[in-house]
């Protein structure tokens, strides 16, 4: 129990109340006799003011949280006593979340309920359990302040973050709006689909000719052909110890995370089967490739608990599953971390078995501001230095990504914030040159 700002105040003129009987003598008298008074009034507040048995509090959870963005929560506190409350309430989340740690201060009105609404923004990815909510009540008589704790659970899921998956279905969308008004704004690409014969146009690709049809009405005509639909993507999740590392206050994981489920998302929409695996020294779990965009929940629900080990990743166990458990030519792209030469010779040499059958693709992190750096110009010694360094890293990089080329495997190093939309672009460019 503590005492209010009213408690204080009348501890306060009672000792002004004590110094003036002292004039006349009677200061102990006064003492006891108001102190007495004031317990009792302090002990009456305390005994009329609910306990946690009055209270009961539940949380209003709209879906999931995402990772590094803000978003509201809700507790809803019901009071069955005949008393209006005046409270204080501090909810129980996990260090991992960003938020104001001030209590939310409100009021319930006798046999009433109350929202009580704060924001929150969660730095780590995964389940959380929440158990309890503590509160700080007024006093009926506002003399004291009385501490309770109810009980409130509830489970917090933090998916990684989701902005480029949302543009990607927004612009496939929208794509799909245009497809039905205007069909000719359509992509085409050199697959195996033809759709319909249409009059040449400068940049078209001259192997489309279709000469019988240009010799018999006496212009050149050229063959459209629909992008190839109901393939198989098999996105494969790096979770070793290489994805541990953080760039710009998030892992190497968490960015590959978001790269993924952009990528899921245009496969989806796009009319193409979509799978998972996550795997590092061993596969830790695998989703059948499935057709339709109700794909995309089950595999958030697959990783959004994902965590990095200490491990090196087994790139030949990988390459053995897909292998084994996915007979059909699917692309399989892999979200890893390229850090030299050497590492683009060992994914080479360890996914050779899976490149005779299926199309691969690496997706890769680059450490964000390297760039800048090697292009900034140095004007002390320690710059001269780090734009070395940083130069160094975007060359060593750019060799690794030569080597798998020439290796016949497609990849993708970028910066954090330009990993998803080059992800979606390699994955259309193959679809367009009909590498899957």
């Amino acid at each position: 129990m503590g005492l209010s700002r009213l408690s204080l105040a009348i501890l306060l003129s009672g000792c002004a109340a004590i110094a003036v009987s002292a004039v006349f003598g009677a200061q102990f008298i006064v003492f006891c006799i108001y102190n007495g008074a004031f317990l009792v009034l302090l002990l009456l507040d305390f005994f009329l003011t609910p306990s946690a048995k009055k209270l009961s509090a539940s949380r209003e959870i709209s879906g999931s949280l995402e990772l590094k963005l803000r978003s509201r929560l809700t507790l809803v506190l019901k009071n069955s006593s005949g008393f209006r409350l005046r409270l204080r309430v501090t909810d129980t989340l996990p260090e991992q979340f960003d938020c104001c740690r001030d209590p939310v201060i409100g009021e319930i009105e006798p046999r009433g309920e109350s929202a009580f609404i704060y924001e929150a923004e969660p730095t780590v990815r995964g389940k959380y359990v929440l158990s309890c909510v503590h509160c700080e009540l007024d006093g009926v008589l506002r003399l004291c302040k009385k501490r309770i704790k109810l009980k409130c659970p509830g489970e917090l899921h933090v998916l990684p973050a989701l902005e480029a998956q949302r543009r990607t279905r927004l612009l496939a969308e929208r794509r799909q709006l245009i497809n039905e008004d205007q069909s000719g704004h359509k992509l085409f690409g050199i697959g195996t689909d033809f759709k319909d014969l249409r009059e040449y146009s400068r940049g078209d690709d001259v192997r489309k000719i279709n000469w019988r049809a240009t010799a018999r009405v006496n212009k050149l005509i050229t063959n459209e052909y629909d992008i190839e639909k109901d393939q198989s993507v098999i996105i494969a999740i790096d979770t070793g110890r290489m994805m541990l590392s953080s760039a710009q206050d998030l892992t190497r994981l968490d960015y590959a995370l978001e790269s993924s489920m952009a990528l899921a998302q245009a496969a989806a929409s796009g009319g193409d089967r979509v799978g998972l695996v996550a795997f590092g020294h061993k596969i830790s779990g695998f989703i059948k490739p499935q057709k339709g965009t109700q794909q995309i929940p089950k595999l958030l629900r697959a990783i959004f608990t994902l965590r990095a080990d200490y491990f090196e990743s087994d790139l030949s166990g990988l390459s053995a599953y897909i292998t084994t458990n996915q007979k059909k030519r699917s692309l399989v792209c892999v979200f890893t971390y390229i850090g030299d030469e050497e590492d683009s010779r060992r994914i080479l040499r360890e996914l050779s078995p899976l490149t005779k059958r299926h199309a691969v693709m690496i997706v890769s992190l680059r450490n964000p501001g390297l760039k800048a750096i090697s292009e900034k110009k140095a004007s002390s010694t320690e710059d001269v230095f780090l734009k070395a360094s940083a130069a160094h890293r975007l060359m060593t990089q750019k060799n690794a990504s030569g080597i798998l080329r020439r290796g016949g495997v497609d990849n993708v190093i970028m910066e954090p914030d330009k990993l998803p939309t080059g992800t979606v672009n390699r994955y259309i460019s193959m679809k367009n040159r009909n590498r899957i």
